[in-house]
């Protein structure tokens, strides 16, 4: 088994002595990837643990492995993404790729101009099949910090949200870029916004803005959503660290 893997073990299976893998994890590593006693993994427990583990033994149903070395990571400064729902691909790359960057929490957000008009059920379904999807982008990447990815929101929900935060930026091309600011103790984290496709309505922004957001812009180009999302974790991650 060549180059590094990354596996997920629960929080409280991390700290054994002897690791034991179950369910899905082991089935891919033995089955999927077909790791052999003695190659040597990653486990991570989504809070920021990382375990170096050797495979010691594995049958029908685990796979044991001995800790070899283990270390925990520093959460960066916490940042958490709304966007607009958008279509499926495109909020599929707005998840991975802000997974891998580090964010907090993902809000997928309903707006005037949002085009998804699902029900209860299928709201759970997307948030379900998106924190997959978020995770499978951790393990790629081996980034230790799982973003969790909330439920779908109402756009006045989201307004709501906003007095939790630190700042909140809303990507705008009429904004400034972003500032450098130093990370506190307190850290309450940041939001970023990003609307749909053709923006929030006049109506949408001006009550982001009265509810203090700042105006941030992302470049003299025009962006797609999921590019105006993924820039924007990118920059406000960057900013603060």
């Amino acid at each position: 088994m060549s180059g590094e893997r990354y596996f997920i073990c629960s929080r409280d299976n991390i700290d054994d002595s002897v690791i034991c893998l179950r369910g899905p994890e082991a089935h891919h590593l033995s089955r999927v990837v077909r790791a052999r006693k003695g190659d040597t993994v990653n486990l991570m427990d989504g809070e920021g643990t990382v375990v170096k583990a050797m495979i010691s033994g594995i049958d029908e149903s685990s796979v044991y492995l001995d800790p070899v070395s283990r270390k925990t990571i520093e959460r960066p400064f916490s940042v958490d993404l709304a966007v607009a729902l958008i279509k499926s691909g495109r909020l599929d790359q707005v998840v991975e790729k802000s997974s891998e960057l580090g964010v907090r929490r993902i809000i997928p957000v309903i707006c005037d101009r949002t085009v998804w008009r699902g029900g209860t059920k299928e709201a759970e379904k997307k948030k379900e099949r998106l924190q997959r999807k978020a995770i499978s982008a951790c393990k790629q990447s081996g980034q230790p910090y799982f973003p969790v990815i909330e439920k779908v929101t109402r756009f006045k929900e989201l307004v709501d949200l906003m007095p939790e935060f630190l700042r909140v930026y809303l990507a705008d091309s009429e904004g400034d870029r972003i500032t450098l600011f130093p990370r506190v103790e307190n850290d309450k984290g940041v939001l970023g916004i990003v609307g749909p496709e053709g923006g929030f309505t006049e109506e949408e922004q001006a009550l982001i803005l009265s509810s203090g957001a700042i105006q941030t812009t992302l470049g003299p180009f025009r962006l797609r959503a999921e590019t105006a999302a993924i820039c924007l974790a990118y920059g406000l991650l960057s900013s603060y660290r």
